[in-house]
């Protein structure tokens, strides 16, 4: 077995290293290319640039543990607990993502007691404003069963957090806490798709 050293790595950006180790010890590759020099004793070999697939997987489940009170138009979704993420993570009750690109969605709960309103998703930010929106749906007045939205989110500003937002037309929204032995009051997953 041999061991190649590679040095003077270039980088579109000479701030940020080309190769970091991960904490397993692996080697990801933060450009799209990739030139560098191989010695092997005493002969030095040119290697061509070389295009690299960059290991970009983002995922997430985060929920929210305990019921809550929604207000009529927009309100956030209080998210208090991230089950297992890569390159997501929650700040503040707020998503942080890692890597810009578009993500598909879905959040889920039972509307509890709630009068029939015209009730949506959507993931906002003060900054970059509304990035992606669910479909509209009303509901039968305190309605048990559950509800699940899904859409995609066009994240291209990773510098700012992000919100859950639920928007209630003219009406709250009661979520309750459900029995700890049968889930999360809201659950939510984030998977990259591009």
């Amino acid at each position: 077995m041999s061991t190649i050293k590679v040095t003077n790595v270039s980088h579109p950006s000479a701030a940020s290293p080309a190769i970091v180790l991960d904490a397993a010890g692996d080697a990801a590759f933060s450009g799209t290319t990739l030139s560098a020099t191989a010695s092997v004793g005493t002969s030095t070999t040119q290697i061509a640039t070389t295009a690299f697939v960059k290991n970009e997987t983002a995922y997430a489940q985060i929920n929210k543990i305990a019921g809550q009170t929604l207000a009529s138009g927009f309100d956030s979704i209080l998210l208090d607990e991230v089950v297992f993420s890569k390159n997501i993570s929650l700040v503040a009750n707020q998503i942080k993502f890692d890597l810009a690109g578009v993500y598909h969605i879905n959040v889920g709960w039972r509307f509890g007691t709630a009068s029939d309103a015209w009730t949506g998703v959507r993931l906002f930010n003060t900054t970059a404003g509304t990035v992606g929106t669910s479909f509209g749906t009303g509901n039968v007045i305190n309605d048990p069963g559950p509800v699940m939205f899904g859409f995609l989110a066009n994240i291209t500003n990773i510098s700012v957090n992000y919100s859950l937002q639920t928007y209630r037309a003219g009406a709250n929204m009661a979520v309750a806490t459900p029995d700890v032995q049968a889930g999360r009051a809201f659950v939510s997953t984030i998977i990259k798709v591009s």
